[in-house]
């Protein structure tokens, strides 16, 4: 099991920040340096910096955000502490079957297993990042001590939908593509809310591909529990069936990356 802290991750995303602001920077002063127009190279290098994000960044994330196995080993524990170990150990034994599923989804899905890591952090997170042919998924000990055994099976099946979809290549490709045409061409400041809200339409576009790949590996059933499991851990309000859409419910479900557990549960059962 790969030991990981929250604010490890947080630094790992940072450097993969920091490593294209550089490109960005050493692209323009190529375009300076040679003659070259300098909006032409710096947004076709950059650009390519974005696309290449699904394949680095699974090995980047894992080599920046690993807690040191030394360090781990340098602490002893007094007895008071050993009392309390057996926990831990029943958490690496779920963390092993965690991994015989994982290999067992992803062959059923057509890909290279997925590397699993455990984040020491007590919110309710798992994300997957990369490609089919190389991938990483980050749970939290918070979600993985909270759910059960099945409710982790659906969501490893929901992001090793994402990953077979390749949902982070998608990503890349419109970050790409906007970075490209504000650099090139320039983006009205009136298109900027309509961009975003686009945006944020194609990521929830994912999610509910997701959910279907996730329901072909595990069954509708069991997607559906387990995103009901997942409403009901972050106390999503359950609105009344004969209740009326209205702006509130419709401006926050479009500013937001995921579409609600209501509806997501929904379309899973509707197949």
């Amino acid at each position: 099991m790969i030991p990981m802290r929250a604010g490890r991750l947080a630094l790992a995303f940072l450097v993969v920040v920091a490593l294209i602001a550089a490109i960005d920077i050493a692209a323009r002063a190529i375009g300076v340096g040679t003659g070259i127009a300098t909006s032409a190279i710096d947004a076709s290098i950059t650009a390519l910096c974005f696309l290449a994000y699904p394949w680095i960044s699974p090995a980047v994330l894992e080599a920046v955000a690993k807690t040191p196995e030394k360090s781990a080993k340098q602490a002893s524990p007094s007895p008071a502490i050993d009392l309390r170990l057996e926990p831990e150990l029943e958490l690496e034994r779920n963390f092993e079957q965690l991994t015989v599923t994982a290999q067992r989804l992803a062959n059923e899905a057509g890909i290279r297993a997925p590397r699993l890591v455990m984040v020491d952090d007590p919110g309710h997170i798992a994300f997957g990042v990369g490609m089919p042919s190389r991938s990483t998924i980050f749970i939290t000990k918070g979600l993985s001590n909270h759910v059960t055994a099945s409710t982790l099976e659906g969501i490893l099946a929901h992001e090793i939908g994402h990953i077979s979809s390749r949902h982070t290549l998608v990503q890349a490709f419109v970050f790409a593509g906007l970075f490209a045409g504000k650099t090139l061409i320039g983006i009205p400041g009136g298109l900027a809310p309509m961009i975003l809200l686009g945006y944020l339409a194609v990521l929830r576009q994912c999610e509910f591909a997701a959910d279907r790949r996730a329901a072909g590996l595990v069954g509708s059933e069991r997607a559906a529990a387990t995103l009901l499991e997942l409403r009901n851990l972050v106390k999503e309000r359950v609105r009344k069936p004969s209740a009326a859409p209205d702006f509130t419910s419709w401006l926050k479900d479009g500013f937001s990356t995921h579409p609600s557990f209501a509806r997501r549960i929904a379309a899973v059962r509707a197949g």
